[in-house]
């Protein structure tokens, strides 16, 4: 049975779990399964990297790399999301 101090940690990290914008990530690896191939998606000191990716060697972005900023988005800093526009050619941060 859990003391009340840990009864009390679960309880605020419900509150947390609600307000993403409380935590800034300054790194991350993940894998991607892709529709074609498996991608190593990560964001370190120099941005973002999507390994066996050759839209992203020629671009310097992805899907896999979008996605994860979508994913993310409340939690990135703001030097790590794209600038993209919607269908009203009006920015938007990804």
């Amino acid at each position: 049975m859990f003391d009340s101090a840990v009864t009390f940690k679960v309880e605020k990290s419900r509150l947390y779990a609600k307000e993403p914008s409380r935590i800034r990530l300054s790194s991350i690896e993940a894998d991607f399964h892709g529709d074609n191939s498996e991608h190593h998606v990560s964001l370190g000191p120099d941005g973002w990297q999507c390994q066996h990716c050759d839209f992203y060697d020629h671009h310097s972005t992805c899907v896999h790399i979008l996605t994860m900023q979508r994913l993310l988005a409340e939690m990135l800093p703001d030097d790590r999301r794209f600038l993209f526009f919607d269908q009203a050619d009006q920015p938007f941060k990804a």
